[in-house]
């Protein structure tokens, strides 16, 4: 091939020669789309050697559903849905007053039943990253219950686990005579 055809080869055209197996990203790249690999395009041999590659042919050979790969806007939401069923486990557990160590020893259950439940991080975790942003989400619920209703404060001192006093502050909703915990925190 003269040096004045090789200046006018693009990755369209190369895309051209082979449209079942490349496909254009960018301007000036191929990538293989059994393997999801860029290629170099300037040689056509090096485009051959590679769909008779053993790599290749065992790509082409799995099923359609292992070789899609996601999109970012898929990626993203499939991350969305995984917070978020990670915050109505968090929310579920608090609101049946079941503590989150419970999830650590529940974890085997989860995996055999609970499809995706590896991706429920530990109690620890739970309690560090997901349970304040739970704790947000009641509060605000709260302070929309009791928006514009008589309240009464009650502030109570109780012993935990470990003897330690902890203050509570109890709102009690006036019509509806419901009582919310708003505050609990260690007396010094």
């Amino acid at each position: 091939m003269s040096s004045t055809t090789s200046k006018k080869i693009t990755p369209q055209i190369r895309q051209s020669q082979f449209p079942e197996e490349f496909k254009m990203m960018g301007d000036n790249a191929l990538i293989c789309v059994h393997c999801n690999h860029t290629v170099d395009w300037t040689k056509k041999t090096t485009l051959t050697d590679h769909l008779t590659s053993a790599k290749h042919l065992e790509c082409k050979l799995r099923k359609p559903s292992d070789k899609v790969q996601m999109t970012l806007e898929a990626t993203v939401a499939q991350l969305d849905n995984k917070q978020q069923m990670i915050m109505d486990f968090t929310e579920m557990m608090t609101q049946c007053n079941i503590p989150l160590e419970k999830r650590d020893k529940m974890n085997s259950w989860l995996q055999k039943y609970v499809p995706n439940s590896g991706s429920i991080p530990m109690a620890n975790t739970l309690r560090q990253n997901y349970l304040p942003e739970v704790l947000k989400k009641n509060k605000n619920a709260i302070k929309e219950k009791i928006k514009g209703q008589p309240l009464s404060i009650i502030i109570d001192s109780s012993p935990d686990k470990l003897s330690r006093n902890v203050v509570n502050t109890i709102v009690n909703g006036g019509i509806s005579g419901e009582r919310f915990l708003i505050d609990g925190f260690l007396e010094k």
